[in-house]
C-alpha cells in the first residue's frame, strides 16, 4: 500500500524544493529595501529641528544611480558640478558605498562620510567637498526584521549585489565621476584637486571604471581622473587588479594612482568571494606562462576566487608603526596630518580596538620584491593590507564611523600628504604595453572545478 514507483519520489523531490525556493523568495521580497531615489526624504530629514550640521561640515551633495546604471535624477550630477565649481580650489572627495548601503538620510556611510569631511575639512579649512554616490548596495531592509532574520538575510545579498556592480560600472557612471574629477581639477575656482574612494562593492565599481579611463588616459598623455584612488576592502576580482597592473606598467612616478587598503581579517571578503566565484561559469580556467614555462601556481582561476586584498601575490606596501602613548584630550591628529607634512613621510594614526587611547607614528613602506614568477610589485597601484586596530573586518557600519573611523581618517590622510596627492600635479599614464605574463596560450585541459566551501555566518557579521 506504501509502495511508490521511482518516478514519483523524482517528481515529489524537485516540487518539495520548489516550495522551499518560493516561500524563501517571498520572505526575502517582503523584506527587500524600495529599488527608487531617497532625495525627497533626505531633503525633509535635512529640515527637521536639531538636525544642524556637526562643527567643520563641508559642503556634500548626493548622485544616485538605479540598478541599470542609470541615474535616478541627472539634475543631482548638474548640482553637484555646481556645488564644486562654486569652491575656491577645491578638494573633491567623491565616495562610492558598497554592499548593505544606500543613499537613504539613516544610512551610516552617508553619516560617516559627512563626519569624514569635516574631519578633513578641519585641517584644509575651506576646500573640501563631497559626493555621494548612492545605489542599492543594500537590497535587504534590515531595520525591519527581527535579529535572528536580517543577517543570514543580509548575507545571501552578496551575489546577488555582486552581479548588479556589473551594470553599476557603465557609461553613466564613467562619466559621472570623469566630470566631478575634471571640473575639480580645471573648472572650479581655481585650479583643485580630486580623491576617490571606493568601499567593498563599491570599490568594485570603481575599480572597473577606472580601467578604461586608465586607457584611454595613457593614450592621450593625461592624468588619471582623479589625484589618488582608495579602495577600502574592494569585493573585486585580483585578476583585475593584475591586468590594471600591467597597463600600467611604466609607471614611474612615487605619487601611485590606487591605494587599496585591506583588513587582514575581512571575512565577507575571505569566505563569501571565493564560494561565489568557485561556481563553475563555463569558462576555461587557464595557468600563466612564465619564462617560457606553463605555470603551476600562476592559474587564472586562483586570481579570480581571491580578492586582491586576500591575495598575498598582490600585496606591495605595509604600515609601518611605531606605537606611542596619546594624550588623548589634547591630541588632534587629523588636523596635523592634513594640515602640513610630517618629518620623513610619517604620520599619526589613532589605533582601534584593544590598542584604543595609543597614537602610531606610521609610514607607509614597499613590501620587498616579490617571488620571481609572481604578480609584480607596482608603484601604480599599492595594495596594503593593515592590522585590525586601524580596520578591522569588512567595515559595513557597526565599528564608530565604519571605514571612516578615527584610525581610518588619518590613516588616508597620511598617505594622500605622504604621497602629495594634493599638493603638486598629479602625473600622466605613461603608455605602457602589455606584461609578458599575458602573451601566453591556455593549455590544453578541462573546465577547472574545485570544490565548495560552505561560508560560516558569523563571517559576516558587520564590522
Amino acid at each position: 500500500m506504501f509502495t511508490s514507483s521511482r518516478s514519483d519520489v523524482k517528481c515529489q523531490i524537485p516540487s518539495a524544493r520548489i516550495l522551499l525556493l518560493l516561500l524563501a523568495g517571498c520572505f526575502l521580497d517582503s523584506c527587500a529595501t524600495d529599488h527608487r531615489s531617497y532625495e525627497n526624504e533626505r531633503a525633509a530629514a535635512a529640515k527637521k529641528p536639531g538636525t544642524a550640521p556637526e562643527p567643520g561640515a563641508a559642503p556634500m551633495t548626493v548622485i544616485e544611480f538605479d540598478e541599470r546604471g542609470d541615474f535616478w535624477k541627472a539634475s543631482q550630477a548638474e548640482e553637484a558640478e555646481k556645488m564644486i565649481k562654486a569652491m575656491r580650489r577645491p578638494i573633491l572627495i567623491t565616495y562610492v558605498h558598497g554592499w548593505r548601503h544606500d543613499a537613504r538620510p539613516g544610512d551610516n556611510d552617508l553619516k560617516n562620510f559627512q563626519h569624514f569631511l569635516a574631519e578633513l575639512n578641519k585641517g584644509l579649512p575651506n576646500r573640501v567637498c563631497g559626493v555621494y554616490i548612492g545605489w542599492r548596495g543594500a537590497s535587504v531592509n534590515e531595520a525591519g526584521l527581527a535579529g535572528l532574520f536580517s543577517e543570514p538575510a543580509a548575507i545571501f545579498s552578496f551575489w546577488g549585489r555582486k552581479k548588479i556592480t556589473d551594470q553599476m560600472a557603465g557609461v553613466s557612471m564613467s562619466s559621472t565621476l570623469w566630470n566631478l574629477g575634471e571640473t575639480a581639477r580645471t573648472k572650479g575656482n581655481g585650479p583643485g584637486h580630486c580623491i576617490l574612494i571606493g568601499h567593498s562593492f563599491g570599490g568594485r565599481i570603481v575599480e572597473h571604471t577606472l580601467g578604461h579611463a586608465a586607457i584611454a588616459q595613457m593614450h592621450n598623455n593625461k592624468p588619471m581622473p582623479y589625484d589618488l584612488t582608495f579602495l577600502i576592502n574592494p569585493a573585486a576580482e585580483s585578476l583585475y587588479a593584475r591586468q590594471l597592473k600591467q597597463a600600467l606598467s611604466k609607471w614611474t612616478a612615487e605619487q601611485p594612482a590606487i591605494v587599496t587598503i585591506t583588513a587582514r581579517n575581512d571575512g565577507p571578503n575571505a569566505t563569501a568571494w571565493p564560494v561565489a566565484l568557485h561556481l563553475p561559469d563555463g569558462v576555461r580556467s587557464r595557468n600563466y606562462e612564465l619564462n617560457g614555462k606553463v605555470s603551476k601556481t600562476e592559474s587564472q582561476r586562483s586570481y579570480m576566487t581571491k580578492t586582491v586584498g586576500n591575495d598575498e601575490r598582490q600585496w606591495t606596501h605595509e604600515v609601518d608603526m611605531e606605537q606611542e602613548k596619546a594624550e588623548t584630550a589634547s591630541m588632534k591628529v587629523t588636523t596635523q596630518n592634513a594640515g602640513a607634512e610630517t618629518s620623513g613621510n610619517c604620520f599619526n594614526v589613532r589605533l582601534e580596538g584593544e590598542k584604543a587611547g595609543t597614537v602610531a607614528k606610521c609610514k607607509v613602506v614597499p613590501l620587498p620584491p616579490a617571488p620571481a614568477g609572481e604578480s609584480p610589485r607596482s608603484k601604480a597601484y599599492w595594495v596594503v593590507p593593515v592590522e585590525k586596530s586601524i580596520l578591522s573586518g569588512h567595515g559595513n557600519g557597526s565599528a564608530v564611523n565604519g571605514i571612516f573611523s578615527d584610525s581610518m581618517t588619518d590613516l588616508m590622510i597620511g598617505i594622500i600628504m605622504q604621497v602629495k596627492a594634493i599638493q603638486r600635479t598629479a602625473p600622466n599614464v605613461p603608455l605602457s604595453s602589455p606584461g609578458k605574463t599575458q602573451n601566453s596560450d591556455a593549455p590544453a585541459g578541462a573546465i577547472s572545478t574545485p570544490g565548495l566551501a560552505i561560508p560560516i555566518l558569523s563571517n559576516f557579521k558587520a564590522n
